[in-house]
């Protein structure tokens, strides 16, 4: 074999390999165990609780990872092993011993053989990344349910009106040849269309009559409502065949309640300053009006004295599909009322304002009140943003009923028609790499060297790609571990500026001033990690799109293909111990006065610590989740770039259906996609 450039030296390339050989021949045990548990033995020492696909399939993953083993036991000029010849519980004991091997090839662990170099690491990190990615699918595969039937989700969907025949016939011809790089795909597709939500996320300040609104439009009085804050985080409210609530609570997970405990987590008064750890709400009703998947948002209040609120409101604003934004009758747009516009115009979210309690007025005066708020809006925006009149009592419903059919309706259409399109776009990109993917494995195409160095180049940026989300996952964590460290900075500048503000104002709220301070600290914080999140989201995508040009596919992913979105976490502390100093320390120095100020905030240092530590490990976990959604969503089309590469680099062929099926199968997906294959390469990319 020709030796090519590599940043590892002997010891650690000799420690590859015998991890390699260590890590076939774990997974030579878990085809052990499928072939005990299919034997006819009197005495067994399996239950046989696979089905002949289930085998198949974890057969086919087991050739996957140990092709990739040769693909990068070349790549560092090592010898090849040969492919050596799994009971669900014997097989995800022996993975998870697979999966302690491949982490011990990381950098931190590969030092004890020699130093690495920065290149080194990172092609350690990618080759790490590379396979736990595929053992973690297999894993996946091997644990999920029963339930989970590909047939079964399809007929769900059948009945309300999707058409997913072309999709079934793909999943059928991955299954049939093994193409398991492609499994993943087909279930991101699935998951995308059984997600037919519309979220409207409603918007106003405290007692504008949210709350009020849309337990008009439930049906019930589902949601508290009152003249203090009411709602301490976002509340999502769907359809369910009973009512329930389920929350999210960090480090509690997931649990379920019945709907009379909802006060308890989003009323203000009985959760202040969200001390119980909400990080999400869930509401499931059988309103008629949600029924088809329409999901209501009820957001906390702005312009009032719950502040943490007032931030999960803004962290809220880039998930939702549309947004209404209540303005009382009796009021006009204020500041606040104008800066969530202006949010929801940055990220391109359809908006509507809706001026509440039209019964307060007359015909003439609501008239004149929505002219009113259509030239502000006109004036502030320089475009039109719609403008309705509603109201809750029995006289004035005919408005409500209006602005749902109106505007909610179409919306929730429009999008399950682009949603329709956009699935029929993908299953064709699908079927037309699936179509090249069986040519090159029922074939050996002979490759020239430019274009096998070419194809070495983008599997190792694909190894790097991998690699940096590692990286990433290192630097979340440092990052966060910093938080904690913050109180003496937070505590001393929110000390200087309540000694500045003795000299001007007559009363200053040092507890209100620290949460403040703290939460200007952190915003810079979360800051960054959103920022690397984006930049790592870009550069995964621009080495997929790469890949996918070098390897002439027509499945390259776009921004929406890795974006998560999963929903930031904001930072909150209680107003346990809170301090009103009065200005009499005005006629002291700076530095008396910043002594007093420290002294001021000592008993409240110990709630500013616990709530940092608390928001340390939320941002830490969010990033981590962020992270892995993306690593996932970049693995589906990593994955099956590398199998080609594997097809195309290494003189492996792998066993396949007769030559008739292939023939077969290959005519049904030209049938399929004929009526593009006469687009032009980069159009259909493009689409």
């Amino acid at each position: 074999m020709p030796e090519t450039p590599t940043s590892l030296n002997a010891a650690q390339r000799q420690h590859l390999l015998i991890t390699c050989k260590h890590v076939d021949k774990l997974l030579g045990d878990v085809e052990s165990t499928l072939n005990a548990a299919a034997s006819k033995t009197v005495f067994p020492n399996y239950v046989n609780d696979l089905t002949p696909v289930q085998r198949k399939t974890i057969e086919d993953y087991i050739a996957r990872v140990r092709g990739q083993l040769l693909r990068i036991l070349s790549g560092q000029s090592l010898a090849p092993e040969q492919p050596r010849v799994t009971a669900v519980h014997s097989t995800h004991v022996n993975l998870t011993f697979v999966d302690i091997a491949i982490t011990e090839l990381a950098p931190h662990y590969m030092r004890g053989y020699g130093p690495v170099s920065e290149k080194g690491a990172a092609e350690l990190n990618g080759i790490v990344a590379e396979l736990q990615s595929a053992v973690k699918e297999l894993t996946r595969y091997v644990m999920q349910p029963r339930a989970a039937d590909f047939q079964e989700r399809v007929q769900k969907l059948a009945i309300h009106g999707w058409d997913l025949r072309d999709l079934q016939a793909l999943a059928e011809i991955i299954d049939r040849h093994g193409l398991t790089e492609f499994r993943p795909a087909i279930g991101m597709l699935l998951d995308r269309a059984e997600d037919t939500s519309l979220e409207i996320a409603v918007f106003g300040r405290v007692s504008s009559g949210k709350s009020s609104l849309l337990n008009h439009v439930i049906g019930t009085d589902l949601l508290p409502v009152g003249v203090t804050p009411i709602t301490a985080v976002p509340t999502r409210i769907g359809y369910g065949p009973k009512p329930l609530i389920r929350a999210w609570r960090e480090g509690l997970g997931v649990s379920e309640h019945p709907v009379e405990e909802l006060p308890s987590f989003v009323d203000e008064r009985q959760n202040p300053e969200n001390r119980k750890r909400v990080g999400r709400i869930l509401v499931l009703y059988p309103s008629e009006r949600l029924r088809e998947g329409i999901v209501l948002v009820d957001t906390p209040g702005l312009g009032s004295l719950a502040t943490s609120g007032a931030s999960e409101t803004l962290a809220y604003l880039p998930r939702c599909d549309a947004a209404i934004v209540l303005v009382d009758s009796s009021s006009i747009l204020t500041g606040d009322d104008l800066k969530i516009i202006a949010a929801l115009n940055q990220v391109s979210t359809p908006t509507t304002v809706l001026v509440s309690k039209a019964d307060l007025l007359s015909p003439q005066d609501l008239e004149q009140q929505l002219a009113y708020t259509k030239r502000q809006l006109q004036s502030e925006y320089g475009s039109e943003v719609p403008v309705r009149a509603v109201s809750v009592v029995a006289s004035h419903t005919h408005l409500l009923q209006q602005w749902f059919t109106d505007e909610l309706s179409p919306l929730y259409e429009r999008k399950q028609r682009l949603l329709q399109e956009s699935l029929a776009r993908k299953t064709l990109m699908l079927g037309m790499a699936v179509r090249t993917a069986l040519d090159t494995a029922a074939s050996q195409p002979t490759i020239a060297n430019e274009d096998r160095a070419r194809l070495e180049e983008t599997d190792l940026a694909l190894q790097r790609g991998a690699g940096t989300l590692q990286t990433f996952q290192v630097d979340l964590r440092r990052i966060t571990d910093e938080i904690p460290l913050l109180k003496p900075l937070i505590v001393n500048k929110a000390a200087d500026e309540i000694a500045d503000l003795w000299v001007t104002e007559r009363e200053v709220n040092c507890g209100e001033k620290l949460r403040t301070t703290a939460d200007e600290v952190l915003r810079e914080m979360t800051a960054e990690v959103r920022s690397r999140l984006e930049d790592l989201q870009t550069g995964l995508q621009r080495e997929l799109s790469k890949a996918a040009a070098v390897l002439r596919t027509t499945d390259a992913p776009n921004a929406e293909d890795l974006h998560a979105g999963i929903e930031m976490p904001v930072f909150h502390m209680n107003r346990t111990g809170e301090l009103a100093s009065r200005s009499w320390v005005s006629h002291l120095g700076k530095w008396a006065r910043v002594a007093r100020a420290r002294r001021e905030l000592r008993p409240l240092e110990n709630g500013l610590n616990e709530a940092l530590e608390s928001f340390s490990r939320l941002l830490c976990a969010w990033g981590l989740d962020e992270g892995a959604e993306m690593g996932t969503r970049f693995d589906s089309f990593a994955n099956r770039y590398r199998v080609q590469l594997e097809r195309l680099l290494i003189d492996r062929r792998r066993p396949t259906a007769s030559q008739e099926q292939v023939k077969s199968d290959r005519e049904r997906l030209t049938g399929m996609i004929a009526p593009d294959i006469e687009k032009p390469r980069t159009e259909a990319i493009a689409s």
